[in-house]
């Protein structure tokens, strides 16, 4: 406490995958050590610097572990000493949150693939239908792929339809724009909220 004046936040700070509790944590490292031959390793299991057996592994073995063949996600833990909850519930339920001014970005597209590549407004209409109230469906469409408002297929864009690139915008919107924004309204002092729209694959 009163070790920051100011912070800054990119792609989903308050998000729901912004931590992980401890029984998860645990989990994830068991699958690494798994995955590395390195579970054997009584080292590797005490509490502590990291182990040997990890410390020696090459970095390409050491993330091909991590990625294949399903990737393992790590992030900050609820451990009850560092962090003692997920940021969004001490802020939403508690307003428990270091009261200096922050900066929240997000940037437009920045989610995991949803729909193929050759996904239709159909397929965009589907998936849509799963997410927003079945009553804003028509408002939610229009808004991603109405009229001017669609995605252009510049030369970033090429190579996948509209409705991929929608997909992966409402994604983005519902996964980091959004929560950056209800934290700022949130927020017990300043806050100011960015939206970087910079394009990748």
């Amino acid at each position: 406490r009163g070790l920051f004046r100011g912070a800054l936040m990119m792609s989903g700070g308050f998000t729901h995958w912004a931590t992980v509790n401890l029984p998860s944590a645990e989990a994830t490292y068991d699958a690494l050590l798994r995955r590395t031959g390195c579970a054997a390793s009584q080292a590797c299991q005490a509490a502590g610097p990291p182990c040997a057996c990890l410390l020696e592994l090459p970095w390409r073995d050491l993330n091909a572990a991590q990625m294949q063949p399903e990737r393992l996600n790590w992030a900050p833990v609820i451990d009850q000493a560092t962090l003692e909850e997920a940021p969004a519930m001490a802020l939403e339920q508690r307003g428990v949150v270091a009261a200096v001014p922050v900066m929240l970005g997000s940037t437009a597209e920045d989610a995991f693939p949803a729909l193929g590549t050759e996904a239709t407004e159909a397929d965009f209409s589907a998936w849509l239908d799963a997410l927003v109230p079945r009553q804003d469906l028509v408002r939610a469409i229009d808004l991603y792929l109405g009229a001017g408002r669609g995605p252009r297929l510049d030369w970033v864009h090429n190579g996948a339809s509209p409705a991929y690139w929608a997909s992966r915008r409402a994604a983005a919107d519902r996964g980091s724009t959004c929560v950056a924004r209800r934290v700022a309204r949130l927020w017990p002092t300043e806050a100011w909220q960015y939206l970087w729209r910079a394009r990748f694959r």
